[in-house]
């Protein structure tokens, strides 16, 4: 029994848990925009920021524990804690601002945890790169880089200073909130096509694999029906050597002087030469 089977049985209902959850939180911040003051919502400190605080520093603790527990690719698992950890101080910036000094979060939580994957890195110099290529190999890794791409895109793309006057010189609402859709609704089609070229490549390379083992088994099938009906399967071996060939004789031992020859009717005669006499010898030896 496969031990793998219940992590595929359970994938696609996190998915579905995944879906629902972040369709809950977008609810919950669309009541909030409807209901509570837009500077509110809108301020570094706010309902918004807090909650993707905590959900940084969840994620942060739950990669920590995974390189605790990870068999392999437990580098770069470190790593991408470090930099979760380095991107919840990101957004409580104004937190240690007020608590130290402005960008105080670098010196005192990025700074520490950026040295210590760095260090981590260089003693796992010889097999990081190769955690890099089995980590992003692995199915998981697609959500995290899209997350990635997200924040270094579209979010990058709302945070422009000159996006939002651009938008303001348009006086219908209704522009602006089409704008901002489609915008997200263009991102959201990207990562889908890039879903859709994964799929593709492994579908191809799937059909090309099969494609290559039902060769191999053909050949294989082939050879095997071929060497058991063989014209010369069953010939005797005197009937494959030339006419007047006679087959090879194992070569005869030499025979020591004394050993016993052996004859099947006389039975055993050893030549040995016995020079003793016996009476009767001598009496008829004698003249």
């Amino acid at each position: 029994m496969d031990s793998r089977r219940p992590l595929r049985i359970g994938y696609p209902i996190r998915l579905l848990s995944y879906a629902a959850m972040t369709g809950i939180i977008m609810h919950l911040c669309l009541l909030m925009v409807s209901r509570e003051s837009m500077q509110i919502l809108a301020s570094e400190d706010g309902p918004i920021e807090i909650a993707q605080i905590i959900l940084l520093v969840i994620s942060g603790t739950l990669a920590s524990i995974s390189a605790i527990f990870a068999v392999q690719n437990r580098t770069v698992i470190f790593i991408l804690a470090a930099g979760i950890f380095c991107a919840a101080s990101r957004e409580a910036d104004d937190w240690f601002a007020r608590l130290i000094f402005d960008d105080s979060y670098k010196w005192f939580v990025c700074l520490p945890l950026l040295s210590a994957a760095a260090y981590r890195a260089w003693q796992n110099r010889e097999t990081v790169y190769q955690e890099v290529f089995n980590f992003l190999s692995q199915p998981y890794a697609s959500t995290i880089a899209f997350s990635v791409i997200m924040v270094a895109t579209l979010c990058n793309t709302f945070d422009r200073s000159s996006f939002w006057p651009a938008m303001a010189m348009h006086p219908n609402l209704g522009d602006q909130k089409a704008v901002i859709e489609e915008t997200a609704e263009l991102f959201s089609y990207l990562i889908l096509l890039f879903g859709m070229n994964e799929l593709l490549i492994h579908s191809w390379l799937g059909r090309s694999s099969e494609s290559r083992r039902a060769v191999v088994k053909e050949r294989v099938s082939n050879a095997l029906h071929h060497s058991t009906q063989s014209p010369m399967n069953g010939v005797k071996e005197n009937q494959l050597r030339p006419h007047g060939e006679h087959p090879p004789q194992a070569p005869k031992p030499k025979q020591k002087p004394n050993d016993p020859i052996s004859i099947p009717s006389c039975g055993t005669i050893t030549q040995q030469t016995d020079f003793t006499t016996t009476p009767s010898m001598q009496n008829n030896s004698t003249p």
